[in-house]
């Protein structure tokens, strides 16, 4: 073993960008699921108050192995930001058109839009930088777009991580 090397050739800057993210640009999204707060309800509430539901969006075109949450804040009418949540229901395809939206959680799952993505770095556990895919802006689907699942492996490997 001591007469033994490898030859490789690396990337010193390499880092975790691409195994987890994707490239900035427009993509396909599906809901996968609406994630429960700590008290088991979908629908949990900002530090405002305001109703908010945490979403994992799949993004399609990943063979079903790259994802991103993304917190949709039901803000008042008459309050600044409330257009944020009637575009991003728009976009699912929830009607708003009666200005009064009511709405199960369960009815987002499989729903898609489009969404321009960046790439947001953050301080990892023990210091390093860390990735993630952040929505820029939700817009509207495609007619051919249409919803991708997770692999089998993935939504097995999600049952064994603990949230």
């Amino acid at each position: 073993m001591q007469n033994e090397r490898i030859g490789w050739d690396c990337d010193p800057n390499a880092d975790e960008r691409g195994r987890f993210t994707v490239e900035d640009g427009q993509y396909v999204l599906t809901v996968w699921e609406v994630i429960a707060g700590t008290d088991g309800r979908f629908i949990q509430k900002s530090k405002n108050g305001d109703d908010k539901l945490n979403i994992k969006f799949g993004i399609n075109g990943q063979g079903g192995t790259k994802w991103l949450f993304h917190n949709i804040t039901f803000i008042p009418k008459g309050k600044s930001g409330h257009f944020i949540a009637v575009h991003a229901m728009k976009t699912l395809g929830i009607s708003v058109d009666k200005g009064r939206v009511n709405l199960n959680p369960a009815e987002l799952l499989g729903k898609v839009c489009r969404a321009e993505i960046s790439t947001e770095e953050y301080p990892g556990p023990t210091g390093g930088k860390r990735y993630k895919n952040v929505i820029r802006e939700m817009l509207y689907p495609m007619p051919d777009d249409t919803p991708e699942l997770p692999t089998k492996a993935e939504a097995k490997k999600e049952e064994e991580v603990p949230f």
